[in-house]
């Protein structure tokens, strides 16, 4: 006990002189949660190995705004905030760019002790600047006279031919083309994605990772020659309207690698994510290697909804929450392996039904099953004429032909609304619904697309669909 008292109170002195905090708790190990008070007076919790080596929580959250505002200042915004400063700007003006209150700033300012400095360069940095070019062997393209401060930008053509602007700052900290550094920053999730279709595909199968020469210059992630297949991995951050993906940037891409004959497969870093499985399932069916179960050793079943939407849930890729009011089902054994869901058209009156879903168990194909099922539909319903979306970013449509739909069109490509990693249906978010959602930023001259920056989502475009019609 004598111990444990005595490094409390050696964790307290440490923590006063290096971060002006007061221990309110004791502390009873480095990985322990203890509370600590700030000059401030406001006390918040913290893991003291994290406080003393890498200073997490060391700030006041309250102070800065942050509970409140739900603002992070992480690095990118002390940077604005510092540029800010430097350029001369008001408290009033710097809250107003960072779209934060004067009071969050002002802590900002206090507790990360911003200043303003002076970034003009000296005279030996100019010669370091064009020492270094020449050591990477980049060519610089800035006129010498234009290099006044590290505030300012150079452009170069790096050793591999890219021509990039950065930052001087940045460049004398060692940051290289961000070109290059795209090309070799390959995500998790990407690797990940390769990784699993290297596994799946035949020994020999011929497979190449960030190809530009399909598409000439623009880059595939994944690309199976042998078999005319290519493989998108779109990070929703990074695919976002806001990142500078146009609403046509997806569909284009899809539509390019079409005319050269192969399949493009766009899977979002968040499907990877959350259904891993499911994934990779419709990738080994897309292959032809996914087990087979035989459509005519099944029972076919009328179900309920909750269970055909349970079932659509774990296995469709867009889930299951759409209203069906027809729902069949096909049982190997007492197990559901499949279903075709039905309700009465929802978008357009140019067809009577809707198929809504068709999906079969992870890890399954079931031969024949969509066939069998759409039969007993037709028989039963007796449908004067059926209509079903294809998503493009997945499908190609060719089951709707096996099975006697016709082509009509494809749509405008469709979007959804991304916050915190998350996708939403953007039909959660029509503009009626709004002044509900979003009150304090509501506004009847605002369009949805405005009011949802505001509210900080991310507007992503995907693929649109294609609608297949059998008339009867």
């Amino acid at each position: 006990m004598h111990k444990n008292r005595k490094t409390s109170e050696s964790f307290a002195i440490s923590i006063r002189d290096k971060f002006n905090l007061e221990l309110i708790t004791e502390y009873t190990g480095a990985k322990n949660k203890c509370t600590v008070k700030g000059v401030c007076g406001h006390t918040w919790g913290i893991i003291p190995s994290n406080l003393i080596s890498r200073g997490s929580r060391k700030e006041c959250r309250e102070c800065l705004g942050l509970v409140k505002e739900y603002t992070k200042w992480d690095t990118n915004k002390l940077g604005e905030l510092q540029l800010g400063i430097n350029n001369n700007l008001s408290i009033e003006e710097l809250a107003r760019v960072l779209n934060s209150s004067v009071h969050a700033v002002n802590k900002a300012v206090e507790v990360y002790g911003l200043s303003r400095v002076d970034y003009r360069l000296g005279v030996s940095t100019i010669p370091k600047i064009v020492s270094m070019i020449e050591t990477l062997g980049y060519t610089l393209l800035t006129p010498l006279k234009d290099i006044i401060n590290s505030r300012e930008y150079i452009t170069y053509i790096c050793n591999n031919g890219h021509e990039y602007t950065q930052l001087i700052g940045n460049f004398l900290k060692e940051h290289r083309c961000g070109v290059c550094a795209k090309l070799l920053n390959v995500s998790k999730g990407e690797k990940e994605l390769l990784e699993f279709i290297r596994t799946v595909v035949p020994q020999n199968t011929w497979i190449v990772d960030n190809d530009r020469t399909i598409l000439d210059g623009l880059e595939l992630d994944i690309v199976l020659p042998d078999l005319g297949i290519a493989f998108e991995y779109n990070g929703n951050y990074n695919h976002s309207e806001e990142r500078g993906k146009s609403s046509n940037y997806h569909i284009n891409k899809l539509e390019q690698v079409e005319e050269f004959d192969y399949r493009l497969i766009s899977i979002t870093d968040e499907e990877w994510l959350t259904k891993n499985d499911l994934v990779k399932s419709r990738i080994k069916s897309i292959l032809g290697i996914n087990k087979s179960i035989y459509a005519r050793k099944c029972i076919l079943k009328e179900i309920c909804y909750s269970q055909c939407s349970d079932f659509c849930e774990v296995n469709h890729i867009q889930g299951g929450k759409v209203k069906t009011s027809i729902n069949l089902g096909l049982f190997n054994e007492d197990l559901l392996v499949a279903i075709m869901s039905f309700s009465k058209a929802r978008f357009s009156s140019a067809y009577e039904y809707e198929l809504v879903r068709y999906c079969s168990l992870i890890g399954y194909s079931v031969v024949g099953g969509a066939s069998k099922l759409l039969k007993y539909f037709e028989r039963t319903y007796l449908p004067e004429s059926i209509g079903s979306y294809s998503d493009r970013r997945w499908n190609t449509g060719g089951l709707y032909t096996k099975l006697g739909f016709s082509f009509i069109h494809n749509s405008a490509p469709d979007y959804v609304y991304i916050k915190n990693g998350k996708s939403f249906n953007r039909q959660r978010f029509q503009k009626h619904k709004l002044k509900e959602l979003f009150p304090e930023i509501y506004s009847e001259e605002k369009t949805e697309v405005e009011i949802m920056r505001e509210a900080k989502y991310l507007r992503v475009f995907g693929c649109g669909s294609a609608l297949f019609i059998k008339k009867y």
